[in-house]
């Protein structure tokens, strides 16, 4: 999610609290959507899956920005379970370029 037009991640303001990111999305009707381009898995190291996209973010005044959002991250079989029927687990989620 886009806190502003230069790309900083809304992450980064929850850590910094300095602003409300919730309020700054009423305030500009802003909305953010995922465009999926890709997801490649890689079953010879763990289950190391990369997905590749881009965020689109629309601000109410008309204003669009996007930008590439891409990440990797490794599936894990675990325990089925009622909460998890599949048994599966994602762990060491990261961002990239």
């Amino acid at each position: 999610l886009v806190a502003k037009k230069d790309y900083n991640f809304i992450m980064a303001g929850f850590i910094n609290n300095d602003q409300n990111i919730y309020k700054m999305y009423e305030k500009y009707d802003a909305r953010t959507y995922y465009v999926l381009d890709s997801i490649f898995i890689d079953q010879g190291k763990d289950n190391l899956v990369t997905v590749y996209g881009k965020q689109k973010a629309v601000f109410g005044f008309g204003q669009e920005s996007s930008t590439p959002l891409n990440c990797q991250f490794f599936i894990a079989q675990i325990d089925r379970s009622e909460n998890n029927p599949y048994g599966l687990q994602i762990r060491d989620f990261n961002y990239i370029k």
